[in-house]
């Protein structure tokens, strides 16, 4: 068991994808973050809301990622390029 600091506010949601076992962390200013458990950074940090990100979920395939965040909007992510 390890705790990492993100220096990033509060975590509001949690998801972890089903392909890889990376954690995605939703943070209050509209970041997300992507953690392995091996490293102490995180593997990915994006922007992905004007505001905080309420929910993440992965589809199956682990290969798409969808956010939701407190601007009202909900994006679909290609994690393999980190785009939209």
């Amino acid at each position: 068991v390890a705790e990492w600091r993100t220096k990033l506010g509060p975590c509001d949601c949690m998801a972890q994808n089903p392909s890889n076992a990376v954690i995605s962390l939703g943070h209050a200013n509209g970041c997300l973050t992507m953690w392995s458990p091996s490293v102490s950074k995180p593997l990915v940090k994006m922007l992905c809301h004007k505001g905080p990100i309420r929910d993440i979920a992965f589809l199956n395939d682990g290969n798409h990622m969808v956010t939701a965040g407190l601007d009202g909007k909900v994006s679909i992510w290609d994690v393999r390029n980190y785009k939209r």
